[in-house]
């Protein structure tokens, strides 16, 4: 199993199940200096400009999400997306609920990471790892 890339917290998620069932297919666009706070755009499905240099970073609730410079190569991070009261970027489709979407740049913990220990029982080792 790997790492999703992106995940959604509860608020998020509902927000998003709204959406979709408002407006359809759904994608989110996170630039890629994102910051701490940083808010992503969300916009129809169907609608995505082709011209733009976008890189699937990962789906949330059955969306996809691009990042739209080149994602940082062997980064251990992932986003957490989440939902604050405030103004978002004009045209993501939460706007008119006066809320908007939020990211948080977290780091994966050392005990998320796969045990040495793990391929000794799928691979049949018997040795001592140290």
């Amino acid at each position: 199993m790997t790492n999703p890339r992106i995940v959604a917290e509860e608020p998020a998620v509902q927000l998003i199940r709204q959406l979709v069932t408002r407006f359809g297919p759904l994608e989110f666009r996170i630039s890629g200096s994102c910051v701490e706070g940083f808010v992503p755009h969300c916009i129809h499905g169907n609608e995505a400009e082709q011209a733009e240099k976008r890189y699937p970073y990962g789906m949330v609730e059955g969306c996809p999400v691009y990042i739209l410079n080149d994602p940082p190569s062997g980064d251990q991070s992932y986003f957490v997306l989440s939902i604050q009261k405030g103004k978002t970027t004009p045209g993501s489709l939460e706007a008119p609920g006066n809320v908007r979407f939020s990211l948080s740049k977290k780091v994966w913990k050392h005990e998320n990471a796969v045990s040495p220990h793990m391929f000794s029982y799928l691979f049949g080792y018997s040795g001592n790892w140290g």
